[in-house]
């Protein structure tokens, strides 16, 4: 093995050490530098990386764990071993040590499938292995600060439960006679036939088929469609919701039987109502040009008062069917830099094609800006009609979120936040999505501090913790005051070096996101009366 003078290059390193750390360019500590030339590089080895499996019933797996190099200045290394999804499988120990006299011995960690009792099929998650401090945060010995996680894939095969499962109804049903559906299958195999009774809630807005549903141990597993059919009841109620019962299954398997599924909520749209309905939207844009649409559709035929015709003094009077009998329902986007509607303002429904959905299609744009996903919405405005039950029905808007396609190196999770005057305080995380070739510092403030603390108010990202998530803390403050609840931002001030820049950085002066947060009043109005001051005389 190569030998090194311990004692030359310690002394030498020490004054590079504090020149680096004076200019905040230290990349790695002095001993890393030592680690190489001895043929040691600090790493966490796993063993196997991937290919394991638990089960939903218990089964077990393990992999291995070592360093790749002793701790440089005699401390120990900690790792933390998390599962990415705990619901699916759980690892222990959760705190491995390794010292300078055994960190080349492998330690074992055993991972447990959890059944999380949902036909979900097989799961792909993973067991992330990193450096940190330990339950008492002592840190681990700096020589291993800027390694970086391993993970381990595993797969936690599925084994079903003894339930009776739901799927989504297909959308509503309506007096006209449209039918809507749902799914019913079972979780696992039954070791007897399992029934499942059926029924409506309000049979003068709805009717079910089939009345009931029979599952063997050959079927269980294919899907059986339930069909729901709404029924005319010739009143202008709205539109109602009602249910679909599921019964109490009854089987001679104890594990089905006596259960009790949930039920199905179903509305019936109302046909002698003027409605204009407004589907949910398929999906969010983006700023890559995806597009997301939505339909609209009216509740019942428009109907017009006939106009007169033959108005000359010589002949009579007489009505003719109205000829123009529509509904024009006007659209526009709340931000048009972020969502476009194309050529299409408005939209024109008639006597004649009332009944036919019409779809509005919404194309997200680019801002060339790192602003995060924004909301937005496609403003529906009233509608102008002849029939007076139209005539100025206002629709619902449509609410859109535009994603944002621009690389962004600071996420910062989540980007609003809600506080109280009575000291209640929540969180926010920021990580980068690279690593800097030099410290950066993002400072924070609030901008109301009479609403809002901030702490920290600085944040470094260095080489060897630009990937770990770092916490703020946002409190609210009380005024005193019967002022509501105010928002107020935490401000993110653009990434700085704090000693200049002497060597280029692309994250330096990146402007990252700031956090919006509502500070709850819990001031409430009255008139206080204080204490006498005495008794009278």
């Amino acid at each position: 093995m190569l030998k090194t003078d311990t004692s030359r290059r310690l002394t030498l390193c020490l004054p590079l050490f504090a020149l680096l750390v004076a200019f905040g360019l230290l990349l790695a500590p002095c001993g890393a530098a030592l680690a190489v030339t001895t043929g040691q590089v600090a790493g966490i080895t796993v063993d196997p990386a991937s290919g394991l499996e638990t089960g939903e019933d218990g089964t077990t797996a393990t992999f291995t764990v070592v360093l790749d190099a002793a701790p440089t200045f005699g401390g120990n290394v900690y790792l933390t071993v998390a599962s990415t999804d705990p619901t699916e499988g759980v690892a222990s120990p959760a705190l491995l040590t390794f010292t300078p006299s055994d960190w080349d011995t492998p330690q074992t960690v055993t991972v447990t499938g959890f059944n999380d009792n949902m036909v979900d099929g097989d799961v792909t998650y993973s067991v992330t292995v990193s450096v940190g401090p330990n339950t008492d945060n002592v840190p681990s010995d700096t020589s291993y600060s800027e390694v970086a996680p391993v993970s381990v894939e595993l797969t936690n095969i599925d084994v079903g439960a003894p339930v009776v499962l739901l799927g989504p109804v297909s959308g509503d049903t309506a007096e006209d006679g449209t039918a809507a559906t749902f799914e019913v299958v079972l979780g696992q195999e039954p070791t007897a036939d399992v029934f499942v009774g059926l029924s409506s809630s309000d049979l003068s807005e709805g009717t079910v088929a089939p009345a009931s549903l029979t599952f063997t141990s050959s079927d269980w597993d294919a899907p059986q469609t339930v069909t729901v059919t709404g029924v005319d009841d010739a009143e202008a109620d709205g539109d109602v919701e009602f249910t679909i019962v599921t019964a109490v299954t009854v089987s001679g398997d104890p594990a089905y039987d006596g259960r009790n599924p949930g039920d199905v909520t179903v509305v019936n749209r109302d046909d002698e109502t003027a409605a204009i309905r407004v589907s949910a939207i398929s999906g969010d844009t983006a700023e890559d040009g995806t597009a997301a649409t939505f339909t609209v559709v009216l509740s019942k035929a428009p109907v017009c008062d006939p106009v007169p015709v033959n108005m000359s003094a010589r002949a009579p009077q007489r009505l003719q069917a109205h000829p123009g009998c529509v509904v024009e329902i006007p659209l526009s986007v709340s931000d048009t830099t972020e969502g476009d509607l194309g050529d299409v303002t408005s939209l024109t429904f008639s006597d004649a094609d009332w009944n036919v959905p019409q779809t509005v299609t919404v194309t997200g744009l680019d801002d060339a800006e790192v602003d995060g996903d924004v909301a937005y919405t496609v403003d529906l405005g009233p509608a102008s009609a002849d029939d007076p039950d139209y005539n100025d029905l206002d629709p619902d808007d449509v609410a859109v979120t535009n994603l944002d396609d621009e690389a962004n190196p600071v996420v910062i999770t989540p980007l609003s936040l809600t506080v109280g005057e009575d000291g209640t305080s929540a969180t926010f995380t920021v990580v980068l999505t690279e690593s800097p070739a030099i410290r950066l510092d993002l400072n924070l403030s609030s901008s109301d501090p009479a609403e809002g603390t901030v702490s920290p108010e600085v944040l470094i990202f260095s080489t060897g913790n630009w990937n770990r998530p770092q916490t703020v803390t946002v409190t609210g403050v009380d005024d005193f005051e019967v002022d509501g609840d105010v928002a107020f931002t935490v401000v993110t001030e653009p990434l700085v070096a704090p000693f200049g820049q002497f060597v280029t950085e692309p994250l330096a002066d990146f402007d990252p996101l700031d956090v919006t947060v509502t500070n709850l009043d819990d001031d409430v109005p009255g008139i206080v009366v204080g204490e006498i001051s005495g008794d009278t005389t």
